[in-house]
């Protein structure tokens, strides 16, 4: 296994027009966790189940 990736980008959630008024509350779920760590978790526990 490859102790750093081979490449590394960005992704941006798209949601489709009639949730709009879900993106300012999405945004900040997902900086919360981005914040606390978890988001961190949730991608090793994921590279560790492949």
């Amino acid at each position: 296994m490859l102790v750093r990736p081979v490449t590394e980008f960005n992704l941006y959630h798209y949601l489709n027009n009639k949730h709009r008024d879900l993106a300012f509350p999405l945004a900040q779920v997902f900086r919360r966790l981005t914040d606390n760590g978890e988001f961190a978790a949730i991608v090793e526990a994921t590279r560790d189940a492949q």
